[in-house]
């Protein structure tokens, strides 16, 4: 009997020691394994990716030189994703973001159409009847850029956000001064603004945007002024908005005004 005790001793320790050395294994190799689910994920996606996953724990990770879209030209690059997230009890919550340097390529097609390329591939799960509701994170986004090639040249927009949604977030997204000659379209001292702040249980979007002089096609805008705004519960379950616009003159084929 004690040599029986012994012989289950030593496969217990055996058995111990092996599952310490695999353990220890998966925590090396966190970082590939890592890099496996995430390439997965997007590729399940329909999303060509590339990234070098810096940091893994319990407490969060770090993407760093992302790129999504085609390597030459890609949609969406980011020098750096930072992710936080808490436990309640096994299961975890995301709880915070910070997205360093971001820079979408997006295109505004003659016909008014806003073109995303390949991020326009990105869906959620299918199967789930839950209604989207924008999750409570600590939102940063600093030294943004979207780059919008447009029928009269590129727009640059320069993007900051700060804060935790439903608390004190607020993000920032301008168009500077921008002149854009050409004779099918063009744009003169164009500039746009738009304001995002949530607060309790709703979000909400003000937008600004004017221009001295637009040319789309066979249309002549003037002076124009555009203002909206939009609010929305953070379950986005209703949407309430109000917008308002002047242009000064108006030409096109069937129509012409002054003051409109």
């Amino acid at each position: 009997p004690r040599r029986r005790r012994w012989r289950w001793a030593r496969r217990i320790s055996l058995a111990v020691a092996t599952l310490a050395v695999f353990v220890v294994g998966l925590w090396l190799l966190r970082l590939p394994i890592g890099e496996f689910v995430v390439r997965s994920s997007l590729s399940g996606q329909g999303l060509q990716s590339q990234f070098r996953l810096i940091q893994l724990d319990f407490g969060g990770a770090a993407l760093a030189a992302v790129s999504v879209g085609d390597p030459v030209t890609p949609d969406l690059t980011v020098s750096l994703i930072e992710t936080r997230w808490r436990w309640r009890g096994l299961s975890v919550e995301l709880d915070a973001v910070r997205i360093v340097e971001p820079e979408v390529h997006l295109t505004f097609q003659p016909t008014g159409r806003l073109s995303a390329g390949v991020l326009e591939r990105f869906r959620e799960g299918e199967g789930s009847g839950d209604r989207p509701r924008l999750p409570r994170i600590a939102l940063t986004i600093e030294n943004g850029t979207a780059r919008i090639d447009a029928p009269m040249g590129v727009l640059t927009v320069n993007v900051e956000a700060t804060g935790r949604i439903g608390q004190d977030f607020a993000a920032r997204a301008q168009i500077s001064d921008t002149t854009l000659p050409g004779q099918d379209y063009a744009l003169e001292a164009g500039a746009a603004e738009l304001i995002l702040a949530s607060r309790g249980e709703t979000m909400s979007a003000q937008l600004n945007a004017s221009a001295r002089r637009l040319v789309w096609g066979e249309a002549r805008l003037g002076p124009s002024e555009l203002e909206a705004l939009v609010v929305a519960p953070l379950d986005l379950s209703r949407v309430r908005g109000e917008t308002s616009w002047r242009v000064a003159a108006l030409e096109a084929p069937s129509f012409g005004g002054r003051t409109i």
